[in-house]
């Protein structure tokens, strides 16, 4: 079993093929996807993927760098 443990299948760069993206790597014998949020939009839509695609899968957090925009609630 294949399993990418690190994609950014949110980013705008896939927006036009991203479906295609994902059966390509199915095609190759990925299996699963875990699409790596870095930040609180990017977990939001690697959430919205993961709950789209089955074999995607999220991994929701923030970048260090980003940490210091974040409040304490």
């Amino acid at each position: 079993m294949l399993i990418d443990t690190h994609a950014h299948l949110d980013f705008p760069q896939f927006d036009a093929d991203r479906q295609e993206v994902i059966a390509r790597a199915q095609e190759a014998g990925v299996e699963i996807i875990v699409n790596a949020g870095a930040g609180l939009e990017a977990s939001q839509a690697g959430v919205a993927l993961a709950e789209t695609y089955p074999q995607v899968y999220a991994a929701v957090g923030v970048h260090p760098h980003e940490a210091k925009t974040l409040e304490e609630e």
